[in-house]
């Protein structure tokens, strides 16, 4: 039951916070910034970003 509520809390809150403006929460970094991490990261670490397995697409 303790479960169920604090999952029930958190997607309240969730809900909340992006029903909020844009510019109220304003501490976070920014899509760029996050953007050339990943890049950066793609260039030096490739296989991070590898998605090995089997991937097939049907096509009819």
């Amino acid at each position: 039951m303790l479960t169920a509520l604090s999952g029930a809390a958190v997607a309240g809150y969730q809900v909340w916070l992006q029903h909020q403006p844009a510019n109220i929460f304003s501490c976070g970094a920014e899509t760029n910034f996050v953007e050339g991490i990943v890049y950066w990261l793609g260039q030096r670490v490739p296989v991070l970003f590898d998605a090995p397995g089997v991937c097939r697409i049907r096509r009819c």
